[in-house]
């Protein structure tokens, strides 16, 4: 008997659609895996865990302007070979159904209409509108382009997945951010949960252990590699470096060749020359990338994790970030009051808390009872996970397909 078919179309892959494809492909499903951007391929066989096939687009990111249309021709024109061999192997799917991961919406509203006769979901992944009072600023920060693909995906997809409050969409209905009368039917919120494929044992050996300070780490993505960029984010740690409390980053992993890390590893240099004088500065620390399958026991050596505050704030979405700090067995902290954050936190007893409005976090830290939070952290291990609320899924998949048949 032929295996369902589900085809995952990605930028370049996460560990949430890594966590969904494995589940999948554990219950006999055939996984296939779409990349579209240029990729860092010593992740190749960790992926290759969830999907059956990998199919390499392999394009440099380019941002879709007037601006960069030349750049954009010449592209096409230099990966054509690519383009036209990765295609050759996407026209021979046969999928039961596809999920198109945003952002980038563009390519992902092109697959749309290549794949037109197979169920299609698309997953906004952080619906980024919703940071934004109203549409017309929405266009302006996100790009007109990427809008129109948006808009295309979300009123011609199949069905709808993503990763926040289960209210989610009602309220951009609301904010008259989206109308949900243009909208497919079906829709399912899945949170980015842990996988007991990527949790670490606790670790007992912290750095906290050999100098006697604490130590929180950040971990998130990135596409921005200039000294503006990591002063915004030691601006939004400030608190916490004056105390001296060490903060950690650790950026994307996905960065796809050794000019790109070596031009990063540049600009964190010169960042720390030119702001060498700053107060705090050496509780500052930007630290290695590392993939998906490594961060969790790479990161467990800190205390807590953290989530700072932002511009970008997409307040009904959560990420990924507090399935990394799960895993890795260390309970975090977020600085601003978050609605779904607090909620999810209600819902599962997870080891963590918000630090709105605290003045001296290091005497805050003090008086915590790090065994109970701990103690918070084991049961979102057990609760909190892929496994346990992957047929939920698996239920929205087949309506979207019934529905698509008619």
């Amino acid at each position: 008997m032929q295996k369902k078919q589900v085809v995952f179309i990605e930028g370049f892959p996460t560990a949430m659609v890594y966590k969904i494809a494995k589940e999948f492909r554990k219950r006999g499903y055939e996984t296939v895996l779409i990349r579209i951007l240029k990729a860092n391929n010593e992740n190749y066989g960790f992926y290759k865990q969830a999907y059956d096939k990998i199919i390499d687009i392999d394009i440099p990111y380019v941002s879709l302007n007037k601006k960069n249309f030349l750049k954009i021709v010449w592209m096409f024109f230099r990966q054509g070979g690519k383009i036209f061999s990765a295609f050759l192997k996407i026209f021979k799917l046969k999928p039961y159904i596809v999920f198109g991961r945003a952002p980038i919406s563009v390519p992902i509203a092109f697959f749309r209409i290549f794949f037109k006769k197979s169920a299609f979901v698309y997953f906004p992944y952080d619906i980024r509108r919703q940071a934004f009072p109203n549409l017309k600023i929405a266009k302006k920060n996100i790009g007109f382009f990427e809008m129109i693909a948006d808009n295309y995906c979300f009123e011609h997809s199949d069905g709808i997945l993503h990763k926040g409050a289960s209210y989610e969409l009602k309220d951009l209905q609301k904010r008259k951010l989206i109308d949900l009368s243009k909208l497919p039917k079906h829709e399912v919120s899945i949170y980015p949960y842990c996988s007991k494929d990527f949790i670490v044992p606790f670790n007992k050996n912290k750095l906290s252990k050999k100098d006697g300070e604490i130590h929180m780490v950040y971990v998130g993505g990135t596409g921005k590699k200039n000294e503006k960029f990591y002063f915004e984010q030691l601006k939004s740690v400030d608190m916490l470096i004056k105390k001296g409390i060490h903060a950690h980053f650790h950026f994307g992993s996905e960065i796809s060749s050794d000019e790109e890390r070596e031009r990063e590893e540049l600009v964190k240099k010169n960042f720390f020359e030119k702001y060498k004088d700053i107060q705090g500065i050496n509780y500052f620390h930007l630290e290695k990338s590392f993939n998906a399958k490594d961060i969790a026991r790479e990161i467990s050596k800190y205390d807590f994790g953290f989530w700072p505050e932002c511009e970008y704030d997409v307040r009904l979405a959560t990420g990924n970030k507090f399935s990394t700090f799960i895993e890795a067995g260390i309970p975090f902290f977020y600085f601003k009051k978050h609605e779904i954050n607090d909620e999810i936190a209600k819902e599962y007893g997870l080891g963590i808390l918000h630090a709105d409005g605290v003045k001296n976090f290091k005497e805050f830290i003090s008086k915590l009872d790090y065994d109970k939070l701990i103690e918070g952290v084991k049961k979102a291990r057990e609760n909190y996970l892929m496994e346990k609320h992957f047929s939920r899924l698996e239920e929205f998949v087949e309506r979207v397909v019934r529905g698509k048949r008619g």
